[in-house]
């Protein structure tokens, strides 16, 4: 995933487009952060249910 460098000095519509990537891309690893430990505490609850 290409990220600018903050020497580059886009037009503005640039630099909110590339502001919304950022934020997206911070949004989609946060929330796979959030499905892996839901995951995770997911299995471990079915795996304290069969003991």
């Amino acid at each position: 995933m290409p990220i600018k460098k903050k020497t580059d000095e886009p037009v503005s519509h640039d630099r909110l487009a590339v502001h919304i990537w950022e934020f997206k891309a911070d949004a989609e690893g946060k929330l796979g952060i959030l499905a892996t430990v839901v995951m995770a505490l997911a299995f471990l609850f079915f795996l304290w249910l069969s003991i």
